[in-house]
């Protein structure tokens, strides 16, 4: 550390850190109302110097700021997509004016303190790559919300949920920060965080998104932005057409997991249908229209919800029942017809073709999770 400013930076966030952690868990609307602004209004008054003294400069490179532009609305229009498909839901933030500029207080001056402190330290000390990346991990680490984890940490699902949706795209978007400051300065990124923040603060609807989706695109969009600027960057221009595919397939596996697409793979959890696929096989189902839901011929095997789980079983009778239609079920390999009947809002699709042993993974990755073993 070269810079007596810069130790006593550190200092401070480590002890930050600290202070987050215990309050997070046990006062957290103090912390985040009161102090937490508080905390880093006096940082960024610590780090005035610098930005009197021109320290923080505004990149003179235009280029980069139409990236970070165009980027901010191709970011805007794939959550409206995925908000028409998968539909909204209401945003947790109140719309309030008062509210809405104390959201916004609560929100940008952290961001704002957090990217100027990087900035300072990383410029100040490029070229040790060992600082570069603790100081990187603890800036992930300061942004944990961990109040959210400490309510899931005794679940094994939550937990791998909130770490796949959360800190997975949180660790790429801070080595996507650290890569932009060592290039450039802290400018383009509080841009473009604040124009990311602001929309969520601003818009009264957000697109609904599980787990997996919210952790996919919170991954997949740093790799983009850090494999678009890296050109911006580079001495050479040159487009790699193999980086261009195999980001455009990765698009299409993720798109096609999370059922963007006419067809939808899921796994299968038990031997229910063993002679057809068994335990441990990936179920590749085609989604159905309203009218083709109403009209599924006897003995079609179908895909559909019941408490939340997904049953691949097949069509042994069609009924009908108070002017609706209902289907009754039956794994092959069960002895019995399933209990509850299926009404058309449950189906999913109905069976394609399987592929052997694909889900074990994701079978394994289950049990574990839920501690159970499903037959």
């Amino acid at each position: 550390m070269r810079n007596l400013k810069c130790k006593i930076l550190l200092i401070i966030l480590i002890c930050y850190l600290l202070l987050k952690i215990n309050l997070s868990i046990y006062n957290n609307i103090l912390f985040v109302n009161i102090l937490n602004p508080i905390f880093w209004s006096v940082v960024l008054i610590f780090m005035i110097y610098d930005i009197k003294n021109n320290y923080i400069r505004v990149t003179k490179n235009k280029q980069l700021y139409l990236y970070i532009f165009l980027i901010s609305c191709i970011e805007y229009i794939i959550y409206f997509y995925i908000g028409i498909y998968f539909g909204f839901e209401k945003s947790p933030y109140s719309h309030d004016l008062l509210l809405i500029c104390k959201n916004v207080i609560i929100q940008i001056l952290p961001i704002i303190g957090i990217e100027i402190a990087r900035f300072i330290i990383i410029k100040k000390n490029k070229r040790s790559k060992s600082l570069l990346i603790l100081f990187t991990i603890l800036l992930i680490l300061i942004e944990i919300n961990y109040q959210e984890l400490s309510d899931c940490y005794f679940n094994k699902a939550e937990l791998f949920r909130y770490s796949c949706s959360t800190i997975l795209p949180l660790i790429a978007n801070s080595l996507l920060y650290t890569y932009i400051t060592l290039n450039e300065s802290c400018v383009p990124i509080i841009i473009y965080r604040f124009c990311t923040k602001s929309i969520l603060i601003l818009t009264p609807i957000i697109p609904k998104m599980d787990w997996f989706l919210t952790g996919s695109i919170g991954i997949l969009l740093p790799a983009i932005i850090y494999f678009i600027l890296k050109k911006e960057f580079s001495k050479d221009k040159k487009i790699s057409i193999s980086r261009i595919i195999s980001f455009g397939v990765l698009f299409i596996i993720v798109f096609f997991m999370i059922g963007v697409f006419k067809y939808e793979p899921i796994a299968i959890l038990s031997n229910s249908m063993a002679g057809v696929f068994s335990k441990g096989d990936i179920v590749i189902f085609k989604k159905l229209s309203n009218d083709e839901l109403n009209d599924i011929p006897q003995g079609e095997i179908i895909v559909y919800k019941i408490q939340n789980q997904n049953v691949v079983h097949r069509i042994i009778s069609r009924i009908e029942k108070n002017g609706k239609i209902f289907y009754q079920t039956k794994g092959d390999k069960n002895n019995v017809a399933d209990q509850e009947l299926v009404s058309i809002d449950q189906i999913r699709g109905i069976y394609i073709f399987h592929v052997k042993y694909l889900g074990l993974p994701t079978i394994w990755l289950f049990n574990y999770l839920n501690d159970v073993k499903v037959n």
